[in-house]
């Protein structure tokens, strides 16, 4: 038995209604194929096993972070200038297991950049990968490159690489250890320099220094983004790779897309999602089993209507979804951000809650929604700091622990005299949350006797 967290509304090819408020819930073997769940509000922050807000002169935001082998955690992301918030440094600072800083690096003098994904290195070290914006000698206007940067366990950095096109500005959305595990597979944004409103997604092949192996891209639409890359592997094993971003209609509404590739980026399927005014996936994660679990947000039609989050799981086969969920706050607007599929079977997803106008629903929040394998919501949690707080990513560590990075709202205490006093500035923001409890799928008893009974 599980506690009540929602409502939920089961949508026909018509429309969706109330299926039932509840107290508590019962898990099913039935998956419900499409459903809108609004999220009850959450008043207070719920309990961790720790957060620090790493908070220092300027704003700061983490987006990303990875737990080590000594039960550090190495978060990463960029600070921003109070009067210039476009003038941004790369920021990599290690945490011990209570939150104390431990060590840290703010990159003086290195450019105008930002640090999206941390990858460990087996021998020792670490690839921070990001964006870096800087004027080229007689270019006056800025060029935006891939910046990957190799660092050593004391976080000084030893040597980068720059991925760079003549067309193209280029901004790094999601990089991943590629299945052989001899390289890298990145997922690019690409905006054209001499005409900005074309735009493109981009994947490369690279090798561990940062040579690229191959190039893709694809284009299905009048434009297109890529947000992340993913490994993933079919029922039988085989390897590849699912892409989420987005892509435009003929009328320029932006849908959701996901593409599965295999090891040399040919495409295996590609499939667009039509969501109300507009829709995005910002995130994947793989069950291990083919199947992949995608998350995002999308713009509901009306005036009075706010953003949602949206949670698929897709068939690995086909990228056509298993089932898929719609999450509502009464008061706020959604934005699906991370994913992660734990091996017994159900997904942790991060969706943050924006308070919409000066009625909204509380301050931001970062929810944590965990998902049975037929999408059934099991547990919500909700974090914040400060005036408010947003998450960026989600990582799974050890015994199922979740460490939740990202941004909180803070009030400094007269810390800048040429600012009021309640002038708001955003800190980097970490989260140890507590461990998932274990699980067993109580279908796949009755899912085996009946395979034996056929």
């Amino acid at each position: 038995m599980r506690r009540a967290l929602a409502f939920l509304l089961v949508c026909s090819a018509l429309a969706c209604a109330p299926l039932e408020a509840f107290a508590q819930i019962r898990e099913t073997c039935e998956t419900i194929p499409e459903t809108i769940v609004t999220l009850r509000k959450i008043a207070s922050g719920h309990g961790s096993l720790w957060d620090v807000v790493y908070g220092q002169r300027g704003m700061e935001r983490f987006e990303t972070a990875v737990l080590l082998d000594n039960g550090n955690v190495l978060a990463a992301g960029a600070l921003y200038d109070r009067a210039d918030p476009d003038d941004r440094r790369g920021l990599v600072v290690e945490m011990d297991r209570r939150g104390k800083i431990v060590r840290q690096n703010r990159h003086p003098g290195l450019g105008n950049l930002d640090i999206r994904k941390i990858i460990l290195k087996e021998k020792g070290g670490f690839l921070a990968a990001g964006t870096k914006s800087f004027a080229p000698e007689g270019e006056g206007r800025p060029r935006r490159v891939v910046r990957l940067a190799h660092y050593g366990a004391d976080l000084k950095l030893l040597s980068e690489n720059l991925l760079s096109d003549p067309d193209y500005d280029l901004s790094l959305e999601g990089i991943t250890v590629s299945t052989d595990g001899a390289g890298l597979v990145a997922a690019v944004s690409a905006r054209g320099r001499a005409r900005p409103d074309e735009e493109r997604g981009i994947v490369y092949r690279l090798t561990p220094g940062g040579g690229i192996v191959w190039k893709r891209s694809y284009d299905p639409g009048l434009g297109n983004r890529f947000t992340a890359v993913v490994p993933t592997a079919d029922a039988l094993g085989n390897p590849g790779y699912v892409v989420t971003g987005m892509v435009r209609a003929a009328d320029r509404r932006a849908m959701g897309l996901a593409m599965k590739l295999d090891t040399d980026g040919r495409l295996m399927w590609q499939k667009q999602y039509p969501r109300g005014a507009g829709a995005i996936l910002r995130a994947a994660a793989s069950y291990g089993t083919g199947d992949v679990v995608v998350v995002g947000d999308s713009e509901p039609y009306g005036p009075k209507t706010l953003r949602s989050g949206w949670v698929m799981r897709l068939n690995g086969n086909n990228g056509l979804p298993v089932w898929q969920r719609y999450v509502a706050v009464s008061g706020a607007r959604l934005y699906g951000r991370d994913a992660v599929a734990v091996p017994d079977g159900r997904a942790s997803i991060l969706i943050n809650a924006e308070r919409a106008g000066e009625s909204g629903a509380g301050q931001d929040t970062a929810r944590l929604l965990t998902l049975s394998p037929r999408g059934e919501i099991l547990d919500d949690e909700g974090f914040t700091q400060g005036t408010g707080a947003g998450g960026a990513s989600l990582v799974l560590g050890p015994r199922r622990l979740r460490l939740l990075t990202g941004h909180a709202t803070m009030t400094p205490k007269g810390d800048d005299k040429s600012k009021p006093a309640n002038y708001d500035t955003e800190d980097g923001w970490v989260v140890l949350a507590s461990s998932l409890e274990p699980y067993t799928d109580p279908c796949l008893p009755r899912r085996a006797a009946a395979e034996d009974a056929e």
